[in-house]
């Protein structure tokens, strides 16, 4: 589940990254060039995005571990913290 969140993040991340770009090409006469870069610009805010959004997944996941772990911990009585 921690990893399908980091995914999301990652998508949402990226879209709202990449909507000034696409208002400024249809807003503005810019050219083609700018159309022939918006898809690389998308996918390097894909990558980015995407390794960010795994990164915080795996925190995510490792905090909640460490949660249940403690939990069970302390209802058998082991830990005092």
């Amino acid at each position: 589940m921690a990893f399908l969140v980091g995914a999301l993040l990652a998508i949402t991340a990226t879209l709202l990254c990449a909507e000034p770009l696409l208002k400024a090409t249809i807003k503005q006469d810019v050219g083609l060039g700018i159309i022939a870069v918006a898809p690389a610009f998308i996918v390097i805010y894909s990558i980015i995005f995407g390794v960010a959004g795994g990164i915080i997944a795996v925190i995510i996941y490792n905090l909640i571990g460490f949660t249940k772990r403690r939990k069970s911990l302390k209802d058998n009585g082991i830990a005092k913290f």
